[in-house]
């Protein structure tokens, strides 16, 4: 018998073998179910990241609404007349006359010319204690009743405002805070927090929060003044003119 009539044969019974053993059957079954159910979450995975990200603000929105001299929300908002030349009201506290740009970022790492170190410290004590110990992209706390990580404050109170409640919110904010942070770093996010928090009485900024309640710049405040002001960017209601007991506490 030549080669070809031995392969010939052998593969006969193979398919004789493969036919009368169900478990071969069964096996392939399997594994056609399992590909065509890996196939349909991927499919699933694509709709469903299409559906969340739809009509998602850019990053760079970040940029124009804070980044100096030019961010829109660095300057009071003002309403205007019908000809838009005479300026009817201004939403600022009176009392603060300017508005002074706290940095605290070179782009690549925190210095502190504008701000003491212990001030960052009690912020981030306040608000967000593992903040730079985070991975780069993070995907914590949806249903955390805790604090929300301060890029996801920053994207649901500048971006995200106009939003209803729905089943997808959390995952754009967090989807958003992600893109913020991998494009811009933790720095100057946290730059960028300091600059828009709201400290009550229509005072926003930590720089003017400083000269509001302390009459002081912000470089010359003491660490008990830092650690007051971190837990009023916190919990804006309880601030040393409204609530000045529970501000203690707080600040404690």
């Amino acid at each position: 018998m030549d080669i070809q009539s031995h392969i010939l044969r052998f593969r006969t019974n193979k398919r004789k073998q493969d036919r009368s053993n169900p478990l071969g059957f069964i096996g392939f079954m399997i594994a056609a179910i399992l590909s065509i159910a890996a196939a349909g979450g991927v499919i699933y995975g694509v709709n469903r990241y299409t559906v969340i990200t739809e009509d998602l603000p850019s990053p760079e929105q970040m940029e124009i609404l804070l980044n100096p001299p030019d961010g829109s929300l660095l300057e009071p908002t003002r309403i205007f007349d019908q000809g838009g030349q005479v300026e009817l009201w201004r939403f600022e506290n009176p009392a603060v006359d300017y508005r002074h740009y706290t940095s605290i970022t070179d782009g690549e790492m925190l210095f502190f010319s504008d701000a003491p170190e212990f001030l960052i410290q009690a912020t981030l004590a306040a608000i967000d204690l593992d903040y730079f110990q985070k991975p780069e992209r993070f995907l914590v706390g949806i249903w955390d009743t805790g604090p929300d990580p301060i890029p996801n404050t920053l994207v649901e109170e500048l971006l995200l405002w106009r939003e209803k409640d729905h089943p997808n919110r959390d995952l754009r904010i967090h989807l958003l805070a992600d893109q913020i942070v991998s494009r811009y770093g933790r720095e100057k996010i946290l730059e960028w927090y300091l600059n828009s928090a709201y400290f009550g009485n229509q005072i926003y900024g930590v720089s003017q929060a400083a000269r509001f309640y302390f009459g002081k710049d912000l470089k010359s405040l003491d660490l008990a003044e830092s650690a007051l002001l971190a837990a009023v960017a916190k919990y804006p209601s309880l601030n040393p003119l409204d609530a000045p007991t529970a501000a203690k506490e707080n600040q404690e």
